[in-house]
């Protein structure tokens, strides 16, 4: 059996120079440049068609994924499958490619294939990220990559203020709660949160996410 997808380069994704340690699990090797390499269990042999109808035949047996950033989380939570969607996203693969690997990978090297994707983008946090505070009347969040904006500003932490139940119903009709949530943390306009949430480190671009499900009472 055979599908059609298109043969694709790996994307464009940042280097990752220095970071946090990352609970990876059996099979998997951290690589200089922050990417992270899984030998799988149980190879498998991928079967598809090229968009000018050759059939290929392409041997799995080891997959590279790679940090991502805010733009690339934008991308993995608003997908449908946000697991084929990971994997697409930090593998550089097609989104069709990505949901056959997915698709015909044992459960075992899946299970670690899901692992890999949440320790990149930040681990599993019950409540407030690891690297964020409860002030109380704010939560402080310290970016493990920090940033500098188009203005020169470096942004090594953000500060995200209590809302009262009329900013939560403001944010929410915001077009986009991840930039009105940053616009609020940082003075930014919405334009300039989100160029500069896009430029983030996909796991710090996920705890802003996490911040704001926590103030708003979802993410106790």
């Amino acid at each position: 059996m055979t599908t059609d997808i298109a043969d694709t380069l790996p994307a464009d994704l940042p280097v990752l120079l220095d970071g946090p340690d990352m609970d990876l699990p059996a099979g998997a090797t951290l690589n200089p440049d922050g990417s992270v390499t899984l030998t799988l269990a149980y190879p498998k042999t991928l079967h598809y068609r090229l968009p000018g109808g050759a059939e290929k035949h392409e041997p799995i047996d080891a997959l590279t994924f790679h940090r991502t950033t805010g733009a690339g989380w934008r991308k993995i939570k608003a997908a449908k499958n946000a697991g084929a969607a990971g994997v697409a996203v930090l593998t550089g693969m097609t989104p069709a490619k990505s949901s056959l690997v997915v698709d015909v990978l044992d459960a075992a090297d899946g299970a670690q294939i899901g692992a890999i994707v949440l320790a990149l983008l930040g681990g599993d946090h019950a409540g407030l990220p690891a690297q964020a505070e409860d002030l109380g009347t704010a939560v402080r969040l310290t970016l493990t990559q920090p940033l500098t904006d188009e203005d020169g500003t470096e942004w090594a932490s953000l500060t995200f203020p209590r809302m009262s139940v009329k900013e939560q119903r403001a944010a929410n009709a915001s077009p986009d709660l991840s930039d009105h949530m940053l616009a609020k943390a940082t003075g930014l306009t919405a334009a300039q949160a989100h160029a500069l949430f896009d430029r983030l480190d996909g796991a710090d671009a996920r705890a802003i996410d996490l911040v704001t499900g926590f103030l708003f009472g979802s993410g106790r």
